[in-house]
C-alpha cells in the first residue's frame, strides 16, 4: 500500500502542470459532491420544530443586521427549498418596512444571466400566486407572460441579498448547490452596484450545515457575512 500511495504521488509530481490543475480540479469536485450528500443528509434528518425553530432565529437575526434600511430599499430573498432555512418571518418584516422584496426566478436554459430577480408584492405571495415561487426550478423567459407580473429588477438595485447554501465553515466559505447561480448573481450584483453603494450580501444556514472546511476552487470567494442558528 505504501509503494503504491508512493507511486501515485510521484505519477501526480510528473504531471504537466495544466494536467496537474485538472487533476487537482476533478478531485476537489468530487469532494465537494460527496460533502454536499453529507450535509444535505444532516440537515434533512433534522426534526421539523428545530427547524422552525433555528428558522425564526435566523431571520430575527437577519432583521436587526437590516433594521437601518429605509423604505425602498430592495432586498433579494428566496424561497425555501425541502429543508432550507425558511425566511417566512423575516419576509413579512421586510413588507411591514415596506422593503421592495424579489425573488429568483429561473432564466431559459443556455441564457445569461442564469437567474435573475423579481419584484414581487406582499398579496402575491402571501396568495400563493407566483408561478417562479411555487416552481424555484422551472425555467422562465424573461418575456414570459406568466411572469409579466412580477417585474425584472436590475442587480445594480440591489441593496441586501440573502443567500442559501449547502454547508459554510469558519471562514465564510460557502458550498452550493453547484449550479453557480449565486455566484454569477453576486457577481452582477458587485459591478452593476454604483461605486461606493453598500451592499449587503449575508449567507443562511443552520448550525447542522456548518463543516470544518468547505473545499474550494479558485473562482470559491467567501462570503462578507453568514448567519446560522
Amino acid at each position: 500500500m505504501r509503494e503504491l500511495l508512493a507511486l501515485k504521488q510521484e505519477q501526480i509530481l510528473l504531471l504537466p502542470n495544466a494536467r496537474y490543475t485538472s487533476v487537482m480540479q476533478n478531485d476537489t469536485i468530487h469532494i465537494k459532491k460527496e460533502l454536499r450528500h453529507e450535509v444535505l443528509t444532516r440537515r434533512d434528518a433534522m426534526l421539523a420544530s428545530a427547524r422552525e425553530q433555528a428558522s425564526r432565529a435566523i431571520s430575527r437575526k437577519l432583521k436587526d443586521q437590516l433594521t437601518y434600511l429605509s423604505a425602498g430599499s430592495t432586498v433579494a430573498v428566496y424561497a425555501p427549498m425541502k429543508s432550507e432555512v425558511n425566511l417566512e418571518d423575516f419576509i413579512v418584516w421586510c413588507y411591514t418596512q415596506k422593503l421592495t422584496v424579489v425573488f429568483p426566478c429561473m432564466n431559459t436554459k443556455g441564457s445569461t444571466p442564469r437567474m435573475y430577480m423579481r419584484l414581487v408584492e406582499y398579496r402575491a405571495w402571501r396568495d400563493g400566486n407566483v408561478p417562479f415561487i411555487a416552481n424555484p426550478l422551472k425555467h422562465f423567459a424573461e418575456d414570459d407572460g406568466s411572469v409579466s407580473d412580477f417585474p425584472i429588477c436590475a442587480p445594480g438595485f440591489i441593496d441586501a441579498v440573502i443567500v442559501p447554501m449547502v454547508a459554510f465553515d469558519g471562514d465564510f466559505q460557502r458550498l452550493g448547490y453547484g449550479g453557480g447561480n449565486y455566484d454569477e448573481y453576486l457577481g452582477l450584483v458587485s459591478r452593476e452596484r454604483s461605486p461606493g453603494a453598500n451592499v449587503e450580501i449575508i449567507g443562511v444556514a443552520f448550525e447542522a450545515q456548518r463543516v470544518d472546511r468547505v473545499p474550494t476552487e479558485p473562482h470559491d470567494l467567501p462570503l462578507p457575512c453568514i448567519i446560522s442558528a
